[in-house]
């Protein structure tokens, strides 16, 4: 494995088209991509992806932090949106979400929602294990049947 910096300051969409069909011919696994406003559906990154032929799957996540980040696909490359915390080191949503992207598993709408922990949002959040922790158990995100 390895991860490569290919594409960077790009601010026309026909260039974050190009860039991301690149990317999809080169067979990489996994885009991840930082936008000037993650949440903004006129963002350039939103409408590159559109243009290459991909979608926008699910704007926010239902997990904290995930508001901001979002999840795309451009045929069967997933391209992920990240929130302004992972881009200066805080644990995010992308911590949930890579995990399942680099075990095969698809980022489906049920894989997205059973992420979700449900309530109100609680300051001692305990969602993201600390690195280093047992994460040997069994549950939910490990599973894509839908009961």
């Amino acid at each position: 494995s390895s991860i490569d910096v290919t594409s960077f300051g790009l601010h026309d969409t026909s260039d974050v088209a190009h860039a991301l069909e690149a990317a999809r011919q080169s067979e990489v696994g996994l885009v991840l991509a930082a936008g000037g406003v993650a949440t903004d559906p006129s963002d350039v990154l939103f409408e590159g992806l559109r243009l290459a032929g991909g979608s926008i799957d699910q704007f926010g996540l239902p997990i904290e932090p995930g508001t901001a980040c979002w999840v795309g696909r451009l045929g069967s490359l997933p391209v992920i949106g990240l929130a302004s915390c992972e881009l200066v080191g805080r644990a995010g949503a992308v911590d949930l979400l890579l995990p399942q992207v680099l075990s095969g598993k698809r980022l489906t709408p049920t894989l997205l929602q059973r992420m979700a922990h449900g309530g109100l949002i609680d300051r001692h959040l305990t969602r993201i294990p600390a690195y280093g922790a047992d994460l040997g158990r069994d549950d939910d995100l490990n599973n894509d049947d839908v009961s």
